[in-house]
């Protein structure tokens, strides 16, 4: 992405700094590289801040991690 990361790895978290701004109709995209430490299912979750919503926006994604053999 953009902006610089802020990663909290006790909390599995990773933040990003705030965009100065960002143009009608434009898009910023950011790629984020998991890597599972456990067979099984696992999820993914986004939350987005903005000063033009109250509440975050949220975006969950599942997925499954298998066990090398």
């Amino acid at each position: 992405g953009p902006t610089v990361q802020n990663p909290d790895h006790q909390k599995g978290q990773l933040a990003f700094e705030p965009l100065k701004s960002l143009a009608p109709k434009a898009a910023v995209t950011y790629r984020i590289k998991l890597k599972g430490v456990a067979k099984g299912r696992s999820r993914f979750t986004t939350s987005v801040l903005t000063d033009q919503f109250e509440d975050p926006i949220r975006e969950e994604e599942s997925t499954t991690v298998y066990a090398d053999e």
